[in-house]
């Protein structure tokens, strides 16, 4: 059995013009060797006038250094252990950015993150915040996370739905406050932080080919998962009143789908999708940070020997531990 890796990355700091900073952090390590171990970590950093960029480096570095030691140097550790590793890596993150918030300098800043980890054919995945992680694969795309805003609240409750973002509510998204992140800017007057709510899940991959798609919400806020999720002018008067600036020609699933599936036989590599990802948010003139990695597998199919012998192992899992 065979998985071969393929990396790419995007980041931008978007079109607004009163937005100095660029605040979001990406960071991965890939560590060779038999089966392939790889940890990726996109940030996305808030408040205070630099702090943002502040909080989002030190968490990635902070989640980076515990979880190689903590992960990547075993051979094959099994869900409880992952679970725990990556929920203590990203409280300790938490602690690290509240405690530097308490000086004034750093006062208020914060980061969502997302972390994934791959050991051979099995992936784990974490967040805090509203950053994201995407599942795409011949079954389609599937949202990994669930944001950690009023936004989400909302969508649970039946208030609203995720269209809506891109319609009447698209200039309102900014009232929909983080309601979870690394250094909870709201806690600073607290003399501890709060231990965080988090969901780790994974799964053991099938063969076949995926892309693992990363984002910020300078991305997901611009570009819906799908132009099939869109009302048309037809089916909704709210979208003939949208700005011509707002027009989707395609989303998340159709930019990326060629990855999957290319009838034109042209190789398209992760790099591909993310630069593809990031200038339709910029054609779309996303206003936020924009980041992006794009992580593709390709896993082998088995031999009819390995298939025999491990029958039972080749049905995909996904497991949600709480």
């Amino acid at each position: 059995m065979e998985v071969k890796i393929d990396i790419g990355r995007a980041i931008d700091i978007g079109q607004n013009e009163n937005k100095q900073n660029q605040e979001d952090f990406i960071l991965y390590q890939v560590v060779s060797g038999e089966p392939p171990k790889a940890l990726f970590i996109l940030n996305d950093g808030i408040g205070g006038e630099n702090a943002g960029e502040i909080a989002s480096m030190l968490g990635a570095y902070s989640m980076m250094n515990e979880l190689l030691l903590g992960l990547c140097l075993e051979d094959d550790p099994g869900f409880k252990t992952v679970e725990s590793k990556i929920k203590t890596a990203l409280n300790n993150a938490h602690t690290k950015i509240f405690e530097k918030a308490k000086l004034e300098k750093y006062k208020d800043m914060g980061t969502t993150s997302t972390v994934l980890y791959l050991n051979d054919r099995k992936a784990y995945w974490s967040w805090c915040g509203d950053s994201r992680i995407y599942r795409l694969s011949e079954e389609g795309l599937e949202r990994l996370t669930a944001d950690h805003d009023q936004f989400e609240t909302s969508i649970e409750v039946g208030i609203y739905q995720e269209s809506d973002k891109f319609t009447e509510l698209r200039g309102l998204m900014g009232q929909f406050a983080i309601t979870q992140s690394l250094g909870h800017p709201d806690l600073k007057d607290s003399a501890k932080p709060k231990m965080l709510n988090l969901s780790v899940q994974g799964e053991e991959l099938e063969a076949g080919k995926f892309l693992y798609i990363f984002c910020s919400d300078g991305l997901h806020t611009v570009l819906p998962d799908s132009i099939q999720e869109i009302p048309s002018a037809e089916d909704d008067e709210e979208a003939e009143n949208q700005d011509q600036d707002w027009e989707y020609e395609k989303g998340i699933l159709e930019i990326c789908w060629p990855y999957i599936d290319n009838e034109e036989n042209q190789n398209f590599s992760a790099q591909d999708m993310a630069d593809a990802l990031l200038e339709e948010a910029l054609r779309l003139k996303a206003q936020d940070n924009v980041s992006i990695i794009c992580l593709g597998l390709e896993v082998s199919e088995q031999d009819e020997e390995e298939e025999v012998e491990t029958e039972d192992d080749t049905e995909r899992k996904l497991i949600k531990l709480i």
